[in-house]
Parts: structure tokens; sequence; C-alpha cells
């Protein structure tokens, strides 16, 4: 059984910070408990980082109007295929944490961030890969950033609503 753990995600300012309780939130993440470190951090760092393909803490309100929570699945790999690698970790991640990535889901907010020498082609086999698992209609949202401490390790964030059905 997986223990799950929630993040608490606010705007403050220019920055998205995390807030101390549910009720002090603008947005809800439910993921797995031995993810929520790495998970806490990737999401920060690419809701600040202006100025590169991201994903706007705009995007995740938006889709909390029609939700009251996302869950968060989380990979990590280096190594060989360390793009597609990393998207099956963090697929698996989420539907432990209870969340689904399947041909019901109708919103999904993908992000990569990987080595500035991960190639593109490397990339789209991920995103390709992940594409089949969702629905033809889904709303995907995409966002990709680089790690600049990091050579041949992508890691990949996977937010949906948990239930899409």
């Amino acid at each position: 059984m997986i223990i799950t753990q929630k993040i608490f995600l606010k705007r403050d300012g220019d920055e998205v910070t995390t807030a101390d309780s549910e009720q002090n939130a603008d947005a809800i993440i439910i993921c797995p408990e031995n993810k929520n470190n790495a998970i806490k951090k990737i999401l920060l760092s690419f809701l600040n980082k202006p100025g590169r393909i991201i994903i706007d803490f705009e995007d995740i309100l938006a889709e909390l109007r029609n939700r009251s929570i996302l869950t968060a699945g989380y990979g990590e790999y280096s190594g060989e295929n360390h793009p597609i690698t990393a998207a099956r970790d963090a697929l698996s991640s989420l539907i432990k944490a209870g969340g689904k990535a399947d041909k019901h889901s109708d919103f999904i907010i993908l992000h990569f961030a990987c080595s500035k020498d991960t190639t593109m082609s490397a990339l789209t086999n991920a995103v390709e890969f992940l594409s089949k698992t969702f629905s033809p209609d889904a709303k995907v949202v995409f966002g990709q950033s680089f790690d600049e401490t990091s050579r041949e390790m992508t890691t990949c964030v996977i937010l949906t609503s948990p239930y899409c059905l």
C-alpha cells in the first residue's frame, strides 16, 4: 500500500510557495509520500522560472476550478533512455498515488526537467509513449526545463485529476 501526502501550493506575490494548510492553499496536490520532497522541489522550480518552456501556475489553477485536487507522479532516471524511463516511472508513481492517466483522462500536466545534452528526439519519444496512454481528447499542458546540475538525468512530473472518469 502506498501512503500519500498532500502538497499545498499558494501564490505569494510573483512566487509560488508552499502553504501551511489546505485552507491557505490555492492548489492541492496528492503524491506518494516517498516522492513528496522531490515533487515539491520540481514544482516550485518550474513554476518560478520565467523564460523557459514552462507550465504556469495559472494552468494549474484553471484546471482546479473544475476539480478540487490534482494527483502527482514523479520519475527520474539517469543513463540510456533516461527521458522515457523517467516518464514510465512517473506514470507508475501517479497510478500508485491514486491518479489516472489513461483513455478516460481529460487533463494532464506533463513536465520534464533534463540535462542540456538531452536530445529533442529523446523527449519526443517519451511524450509519444505517454500520449498513447492518454485520451486523444485530453488537454495536455507540456513544459520542459533544463537542470544545469545534472548530466544525462531526466525528471518527469505528471499532474492529473485523481479520478478522471
